[in-house]
């Protein structure tokens, strides 16, 4: 974790020209004496920062590094990723006192250096000045209690909780029961359940939820171990119908001992509606032994039927 303490210089800033809610956060100015190997190391500062100070920040570039300077930096053999090379860290709308289409000067200009591979905060284009009060709240009251519609009116609290409600993946009605059960008098938009439990899940998994890069891989591993796995894909959403899977020692267990054969039907192993049913041997110790397995919708489908 890169502490923003150790990226920004500390000093005081005072200011009479302009409205006190106007004036930028005492005790905290930025300059060009502090460097960031990547771009994410100095987002993760730059946004911290702004979650201190109760402003919601976004980044937004101006340029990109182009392949050949990708390849300049980071050699051929890296994956070229899309990366900023020079823009600014601005106050989002979301922030909180902000009015949808008023315009708020506060901005952090960054850049990546020509000669190196460092990048550094513009201290000449730094605005720490905001143009609405950044200690107003969005929230409303409704039938006594207050409703929490963006992530700035989330107490730290809340916000721990609800990352982890999401990566548990409660619904959003669950979500909602138990935050409002923990936190009297306050309550919560699903607007901003959904959008939420979308970023913590996309942080801890990725876009693709399924993970069904990970599922052909595993499947991949399986088969060239000498083991089978094979899927039935539907005919009506060209999903997945269902699932046969025996490693090689799960088809050891079964040629030795095969002669009694038992299938256990189990639910709710993940988030999908699949059935999945443990075929069972007995070896020779009296011990139970698995055969495979198979997951599929329903537990009188043809294949387990045949």
């Amino acid at each position: 974790m890169y502490e923003v303490e150790q990226k920004l210089n500390q000093c005081h800033v005072t200011s009479t020209s302009v409205p006190k809610f106007m004036e930028p956060p005492p005790g905290v100015c930025f300059d060009n004496s502090q460097t960031y190997s990547h771009h994410s190391q100095l987002k993760e500062a730059v946004l911290n920062w702004g979650k201190s100070a109760g402003v919601i920040l976004r980044d937004d570039p101006k340029e990109y590094i182009s392949t050949q300077r990708w390849i300049e930096l980071y050699g051929p053999d890296v994956p070229f990723i899309k990366t900023p090379s020079r823009g600014a860290f601005i106050c989002s709308p979301l922030s909180a006192g902000r009015e949808k289409g008023h315009k708020c000067p506060m901005k952090i200009p960054y850049l990546l250096s020509k000669r190196g591979s460092l990048y550094g905060i513009n201290a000449a284009g730094v605005v720490l000045s905001h143009s609405h009060e950044t200690g107003k709240s969005h929230m409303k009251e409704m039938e006594g209690r207050m409703y929490a519609r963006y992530e700035n009116d989330l107490t730290p609290k809340e916000a721990f909780l609800i990352q982890h409600l999401s990566i548990a993946k409660l619904s959003i009605p669950q979500m909602a029961t138990l935050l409002e059960n923990t936190n009297e008098g306050r309550a919560y938009t699903p607007a901003l359940l959904h959008r939420l439990k979308n970023k913590y899940m996309n942080e801890q998994y990725g876009g693709e939820r399924h993970g069904l890069p990970a599922l052909f891989k595993k499947m991949d591993e399986i088969r060239k171990s000498g083991g089978v796995f094979e899927i039935e894909p539907s005919s009506d959403d060209f999903g997945i119908k269902s699932m046969h899977v025996q490693s090689k020692l799960m088809g050891q267990y079964a040629k030795m001992y095969g002669d009694l054969r038992m299938a256990d039907g189990t639910f709710k192993l993940s988030q999908y509606d699949f059935v999945w049913i443990i075929w069972l041997g007995v070896d020779c110790l009296d011990m139970s032994c698995i055969h495979g397995f198979t997951a599929n919708f329903s537990e009188s489908c043809e294949a387990l039927v045949n």
